[in-house]
């Protein structure tokens, strides 16, 4: 397709607005905590070494730990 210097001058205008608009405007706030992200990833995986990592029941046990067996747990799952 042969572009004409109309074209061209609307592309340009566009480009100009677009560039205007996000600017002064941001599209979103971004505020991550990764701290807390990390841990909530965390609560139901047991790190097995080597970037590993293995689900676990997770449900609180009777001493106030989590329970640690795979996510088909006998104990928790009745």
């Amino acid at each position: 397709m042969v572009q004409t210097r109309s074209m061209v001058a609307e592309m340009q205008e566009i480009e100009r607005e677009c560039v205007q608009t996000t600017s002064i405007f941001p599209l979103y706030e971004v505020n991550i905590d990764f701290d807390d992200a990390h841990d909530a990833w965390m609560q139901n995986k047991k790190h097995e070494g080597n970037g590993t990592y293995k689900y676990i029941c997770g449900k609180p046990t009777k001493k106030g730990g989590r329970c640690v067996n795979t996510p088909s747990c006998k104990v928790h799952n009745k």
